[in-house]
């Protein structure tokens, strides 16, 4: 039996074990590495086969030396210089006295050779607490077997992360048997190192968790118990990942090679396992309280889950570092003079299929419906979330649905566009939930990821704190996913797997209900089938909004909800049918008509034809389009002030919200108005509210005021507009913070004037049906007075 060795296949390492076996390390060596960086490449392959060998065969790698290994391979790559030089031995230069005799060639019979077997791949260890308690315990020992053991956590990273995550559940804190197991193996072994006790006394009070822990380690005699509470597992996991994190790993601690090796664990990003190398996320910020915030979350919802495969290779990483620093026999090394360990190739798991994606997923085992009887009798729902959310479209027709059977359900959506998840947990956190006529089922959007520029672990966190708050209030939380969206302009393959790895995340959750909105889409990637795309290829239009409602309808209540399925809808009433037909994305449209300058399209979206408008209620005084929306319980126009306020007039990136926050900002009245903290949304208060609409038609108002033809001509538009499309009102706006059609169309008058400055007063107006306009006449031609005989200028030729 052959020994082990280190091979080069094409200009790739290859670790051979004594058995045969055969494994390609992934590390690459070229002609212009040096003996020295061979030499270095040589030892991580060394480490492959350490880690990935079976016990029997590890021994042999032990002794392999990598320094001559290095050297045969730096004469592979060279093979000219062997030639020149005859394989290392000088030729001789000096004559012979005599020619050498000449000798007849011997014939050799080649002995014949047994078959070469096929070369085997390393057999995978199998991953269970022992083998990972081994390689604990090989943190422990000489450089080379803790190398090789935190090498070998890493390459086989996603076998043990399958070994931690199954069997039932103990609860959501503690994890399963085998996270449960695997934390008081890693918490006691760190136990060892004096540094990491004596952090654990010095942090006990200051927190309660560590308090908990420092208690229950006393009661064990200097260690955690397997059979420790679900709180002190939890606070085990907590403090473990704290002290790596916030303590070894800061960026001003010192510990840089440590940071830089836990660091490479991301390799996994874009999934739900690599987060350790978010580091920043845990280190105290600088007078940040939005950062503060974030990372307080962050803290309770990663730091405190359950152990995960990065987590037992970054503690493996730092038991190698502190016993080379402090080993138990001889002299230690300082950490600058520790090498830097590289991280191998991540070993895929064969025949792994992704999760299949069902529409609707069932509610876990850990979810207990009985206790949720009476809010799924007597539905009061509260949906928040981003631009899904606004409209509430979605929660009407859920709404509509639930009242089948409860006639008092009650849906109320909260949501802002563009907003990010940091954003949803602070409207988030001003509703009161729980209790006596409040919500008692909360709906939450995770599909912000799309448009969130944070972390995936901030957003878990966020997405965590909502959750727990809803358990703590005896409140069902529903978790809706992110739409398909391949088409849409600002789509990217790094964005998609962000949005996938916060579903994977929500789908496993068993203390949840989850919408998966994957059957909205079609394709691969998946885009928002036709019948269901708002235009913009991320938001649905009313009919998939509807198909949104619905599908949360069927998850939380177990009812398939389908067209055919459904009773007879009642005949649709004017209003209605003209609602269904003509305002799908209203709200949108409304503002995209003050974006670019389009008032033209709010003066058609105002006009209802004579038969619908004729049944709509109310007093004739006010607009028959505003009494529309009310009659319906629409909140569109609201909404549209939202985003003209929040991403036009608040945004000091665009000419107009440079404009109006230079005005505002010498206004005592609307100076407040100006802060960055400020935005104007459906929880905004009613007073606030109106001094911000308020504010913006002031606005309009006092540059129509103001001298030069760029204004006049802006006095002489809004005179038209309010003298031709609002028949008996002022010439003037009235900045009275109302949401009126008037001033949103005002609005877009004005920002079409921005854009065409030197056009004649009203020339928006033409085309539109039912607006006159002055004839604008022409200067009179004069004839040119011919100068008389003797006075005609010299004209210089050839100028």
């Amino acid at each position: 039996m052959a020994g082990a060795r280190v091979e080069l296949q094409g200009n790739t390492l290859v670790v051979v074990g004594p058995s045969g076996w055969r494994r390609v390390t992934g590390i690459t060596v070229s002609a212009d590495d040096t003996i020295a960086i061979l030499t270095g490449k040589v030892r991580r392959a060394i480490n492959v086969g350490i880690g990935g060998a079976p016990e029997a065969d590890a021994a042999a790698f032990e002794r392999l030396g990598a320094r001559g290994i290095a050297s045969g391979i730096h004469g592979q790559l060279h093979p000219g210089a062997r030639e020149e030089t005859g394989g290392g031995t000088a030729p001789r230069t000096t004559p012979r006295s005599r020619p050498p005799r000449s000798r007849p060639p011997r014939e050799r019979t080649p002995a014949a050779r047994p078959p070469t077997p096929p070369p085997r791949e390393a057999p995978r260890p199998t991953i269970s607490a022992q083998w990972i308690e081994t390689q604990l315990r090989h943190s422990r020992g000489s450089d080379r077997a803790s190398t090789g053991a935190a090498s070998a956590l890493h390459t086989n990273s996603r076998y043990v992360e399958q070994f931690l995550t199954t069997g039932e559940r103990a609860g959501s804190a503690a994890g399963t048997p085998n996270q449960r197991a695997t934390t008081v193996s890693v918490f006691n072994e760190l136990l060892q190192i004096p540094r990491f006790r004596l952090y654990l006394s010095s942090q006990a009070g200051t927190n309660a968790d560590f308090t908990r822990l420092q208690s229950a380690i006393t009661a064990s005699s200097g260690t955690i118990a397997a059979d420790a509470s679900d709180p002190v597992i939890r606070a085990a996991n907590f403090y473990i990942r704290y002290y790596l994190m916030h303590f070894e790993a800061r960026p001003n601690g010192g510990n840089t090679r440590f940071r830089q090796e836990i660091s490479q664990l991301l390799t996994n990003q874009d999934t739900e396992h690599g987060r350790l190398a978010h580091v920043d996320l845990v280190r105290t910020p600088e007078q940040d309280a939005d950062r503060e915030e974030v990372r307080l979350v962050f803290q309770r919802a990663y730091l405190s889950s359950p152990i995960d495969a990065d987590t037992v290779t970054s503690s493996s990483l730092y038991m190698r570092r502190w016993y080379q620093e402090h080993p138990a026999r001889g002299r230690g090394r300082a950490q600058s003079r520790i090498a830097t360990w590289q991280a191998p190739e991540v070993l895929e798991i064969p025949g792994a299929q992704p999760a299949e994606t069902t529409r609707v997923a069932e509610a876990q085992t850990g979810l207990d419906m009985s206790r949720y009887a009476a809010a799924l009798a007597n539905p009061n729902v509260l949906i928040v979330g981003a631009s899904l959310t606004e409209g509430g479209a979605i929660g009407r027709e859920l709404q509509r649905l639930l009242r089948r059977d409860a006639p008092s359900a009650r849906v109320e959506s909260d949501g802002v566009s563009g907003e990010a998840m940091s954003g949803v947990l602070r409207r988030y956190n001003g509703h009161r939930i729980g209790g006596r006529g409040r919500p008692n089922i909360v709906v939450i959007s995770g599909a912000v990821i799309v448009n969130d520029g944070r972390s995936l672990e901030t957003v878990q966190a966020n997405l965590e704190t909502m959750i727990a708050r809803a358990h703590s209030a005896g409140v069902l939380p529903v978790v809706w996913g992110s739409p398909p969206y391949a088409t849409y302009p600002t789509w990217s393959a790094g964005a998609q797997r962000r949005a996938d790895a916060i579903d994977a995340w929500l789908r496993q959750r068993t203390d949840i209900i989850f919408v998966d909105l994957s059957s909205l889409g079609t394709g691969t990637p998946a885009t928002l089938r036709p019948e269901y795309d708002g235009g913009d290829h991320l938001h649905p239009n009313l009919r998939g909004r509807n198909e949104i409602g619905r599908m949360i309808q069927q998850a939380v209540w177990q009812r398939a909800v389908t067209r055919t399925a459904q009773p007879a809808q009642p005949q649709r009433t004017p209003l209605e049918e003209h609602a269904h037909r003509h305002w799908q994305n209203l709200q949108v449209e409304l503002f995209r008509a003050v974006q670019t300058g389009r008032p033209e399209g709010i003066v058609s979206i105002l006009r209802l034809p004579t038969d619908v408008a004729s049944t709509v209620p109310g007093s004739a005084t006010t607009p028959v389009f505003e009494r529309a929306l009310r009659h319906l319980n629409r909140d569109d126009l609201p909404r549209a002030f939202d985003r003209v306020f929040n991403e036009l007039f608040h945004d000091t990136s665009t000419p107009v919200g440079r404009a109006f926050h230079a005005w505002a900002s010498g206004q005592t009245r609307y100076q407040p108005v100006t802060r960055p903290s400020v935005r104007l949304s459906e929880t905004t208060p009613a007073g606030d509210r109106r001094i911000m609409i308020e504010a913006m038609v002031a606005f309009v108002n006092h540059v129509a005021g103001l001298t030069g033809e760029t204004n006049q001509r802006l006095a002489e538009d809004l005179r038209i507009l309010n003298r031709q499309v609002f028949p008996g009102t002022t010439d003037t706006l009235t900045a009275d913070g109302r949401e009126s059609a008037q001033a949103l169309t005002a609005l877009a008058v004005y920002s079409w004037r921005q854009r065409n400055r030197t056009r004649p007063a009203g020339h928006w107006a033409r085309g539109i049906e039912g607006i006159t306009l002055e004839e604008q006449q022409a200067p009179a031609q004069t004839a040119p007075v011919q100068p008389e005989r003797g006075q005609q200028r010299r004209v210089l030729r050839g100028l």
